[in-house]
């Protein structure tokens, strides 16, 4: 069953969720009930949400995975605009296992996450984003510290600017 997180809650909301669910894998399907089509986007490396405030009340809501490129490794999948809407359901264990989100265009964003919080999966993402360092620097062999070094930076600035 879901429960609607009240409007009032939704930045501490946010803030706990992204806390308690980064580095699981994230399902996202993104419904656009004026022309009836459906995006999915799976099995990605759930980071957390970013969200952007317009005075007090919160205007948009970004679902941030991971990705390998250098450039951009929180990846927004979807923003969501005008949000009216933010329910969560839990599983059996008390662990958040599916959240919908609602905007005022009729756009719904469902996320399924899957399996526990798994700090490997940020080893996994590290990994990519050092063989990709590695690749835009021409890859010429001989620094595979200073490209790990470099990812792992990458990795903790992304996540420090999340919500």
């Amino acid at each position: 069953m879901f429960t609607q997180i009240k409007k009032s809650d939704w930045l501490r909301f946010c803030k706990e969720f992204n806390l308690a669910n980064q580095y699981r894998r994230a399902s996202v399907k993104i419904e656009y009930e004026s022309t009836g089509s459906v995006e999915t986007v799976e099995s990605s490396i759930f980071l957390g949400f970013s969200v952007s405030k317009k005075g007090r009340w919160i205007e948009e809501i970004s679902l941030i995975v991971g990705s390998n490129n250098p450039y951009m490794i929180a990846e927004p999948v979807v923003s969501i605009y005008r949000p009216v809407n933010i329910s969560v359901m839990k599983n059996d264990n008390g662990a958040d296992n599916h959240i919908m989100i609602t905007d005022g265009d009729c756009i719904v964003v469902s996320m399924s996450l899957s399996g526990e919080q798994d700090i490997q999966l940020r080893h996994v993402l590290n990994e990519e984003l050092a063989h990709s360092v590695f690749e835009r620097r021409g890859s010429g062999h001989g620094n595979d510290l200073d490209d790990w070094l470099e990812a792992e930076k990458i990795i903790t600035e992304a996540e420090y600017e999340l919500v």
